[in-house]
This record gives C-alpha cells, sequence and structure tokens, in this order.
C-alpha cells in the first residue's frame, strides 16, 4: 500500500479514467465506479465502503465524489483530486455519453435529479456548479488537495509532486473518449465487445445473479475486482523493479 491514499472527487465525464489509468501505472492500487456501493450509500449504509477505504489505494468516481467529507475526517492520510473542466465542453460529453438513457440511471437521478442529459441539461449544469462549490468551500486553505486540468501536460507534473513521487510522466493518458460521430460510437461498442470477452462476460453475470443471491454476487464480484486491480499493480510494480535492475 502507498503511505497516503487518493480520492478523485470530480464528477464523471472530467477525465477521471484517465487519472485513474495515471495513478495505476504509478503503482497504485485503483478501483473504479461501483454502482452498487453508491446504493448503499442511498441507504446509509458504509460497510462495505469502508472496506473498499481500507483495502485500496485509490478511488474514482461512484460514489467518491459525494462523499469525500466522510473520507477526509476518518483521519486517514488522504489526498483528495479535483479534475477542472469547462462546464459546457462537460455538458456536451455527458450528454454524448449517457444521452437520454444509458448507464447507472438510478446514480444519476439520484445525485443529478433526473437520467435523461439531453432534455434537462440545465439541472445538470446545476448540479455541476453546486458540486464544484462544495468541493471549492470544503477544501478551502487545506494542503490535502488540488486542482488539475488534464488537457494540460504541466498538470501531470504537478500531480506527481503534489504525491510526493518523482517525476515519470509528463502528460496524462487520455482514454474513455466520448464518442463525437456515428462511426466513434461503433468502433466503441467494438471494443467493449472484444474486451468483454465478446459476450462472455454478460453470459457470466446472468448465470451468476440467477444462482446466487444478490448479496453473494456482490461480494464475489467485490472480490474479482480487487483481484483485477491488485494484478495489474503487481504487473506495474514488476515492470518498474525490472526496469530499475536494468539500469543499474
Amino acid at each position: 500500500m502507498k503511505k497516503h491514499k487518493i480520492c478523485i472527487i470530480s464528477l464523471h465525464k472530467t477525465g477521471t479514467t484517465s487519472v485513474a489509468l495515471l495513478l495505476q501505472k504509478l503503482g497504485y492500487l485503483v478501483t473504479g465506479p461501483d454502482t452498487n456501493l453508491y446504493y448503499d450509500l442511498l441507504n446509509n449504509n458504509f460497510e462495505n465502503i469502508d472496506k473498499y477505504i481500507e483495502s485500496y489505494d485509490a478511488f474514482q468516481d461512484d460514489p467518491w465524489y459525494d462523499i469525500f467529507e466522510y473520507i477526509d475526517n476518518l483521519g486517514l492520510n488522504v489526498k483528495f483530486v479535483y479534475l477542472k473542466r469547462e462546464e459546457k465542453s462537460w455538458l456536451l460529453s455527458v450528454q454524448n455519453f449517457y444521452q437520454s438513457n444509458q448507464y447507472n440511471n438510478r446514480v444519476r437521478k439520484h445525485f443529478y435529479g433526473h437520467e435523461d442529459t439531453l432534455e434537462y441539461p440545465e439541472i445538470y449544469l446545476q448540479k455541476y456548479r453546486k458540486h464544484e462549490e462544495r468541493v471549492m468551500s470544503y477544501f478551502h486553505g487545506k494542503t490535502n488537495f488540488i486542482t488539475v486540468d488534464i488537457k494540460r501536460d504541466e498538470d501531470a507534473i504537478r500531480l506527481q509532486k503534489f504525491l510526493e513521487l518523482p517525476i515519470i510522466f509528463k502528460k496524462f493518458p487520455w482514454v474513455n473518449k466520448t464518442p463525437k460521430n456515428k462511426k466513434e460510437k461503433i468502433k466503441r461498442k467494438i471494443k467493449l465487445f472484444v474486451f468483454g470477452y465478446f459476450g462472455l462476460n454478460v453470459l457470466v453475470k446472468r448465470i451468476l445473479i440467477r444462482f446466487l443471491s444478490n448479496e453473494d454476487y456482490i461480494v464475489l464480484r467485490s472480490k474479482i475486482r480487487y483481484s483485477r486491480a491488485y494484478f495489474r499493480k503487481y504487473r506495474v510494480d514488476f515492470k518498474n523493479k525490472f526496469l530499475t535492475n536494468k539500469n543499474k
């Protein structure tokens, strides 16, 4: 485990996946968005959330952006990262990605007020502004907080300095881009299909849900996610050690 934990507390489509990938490459054990944990938050149940906080080094997306005050008050050594993005660009990306009825509707309906990004753009913009105000107000004067813009290469360097790490990367990776046209949407669907083992992931998930209780399925899913994250971290650590020994 790292000497401190990292919590990305900006909203969806601000570059959270790109920064999470950078943290992975820096050797952090990263957990991505978890809808089930957000459901726990809605039920005011922090048992599983606390287990994740204990197990992982870095946290991205749901539900972490909505509980940063809780995490900061746990008394752990946590650094918080807020990703800034021009709000009109952010809204367009959100609309292209989520449209009126795609992905995590229950989460968006609770947090933003409605799942339809096309018909209700103003409530999304209002929530974006209120969240930024909430973050900036809470962290005003605190030293465990940084704002970052992933379009600025120098901010990748600033972030690594903030994390008290040697400068390895001169810019952010750029992943999970929102498709801008039909061709890009088709390419994204094909990519997701391939990385989903040609639909096998979905089939296995349906089988597990059918034969396991929902609670048992979530426990198994959490273990699989942790194993995958740990393997990614192990691969990075091994690569770094190999390069270090090679350069001696």
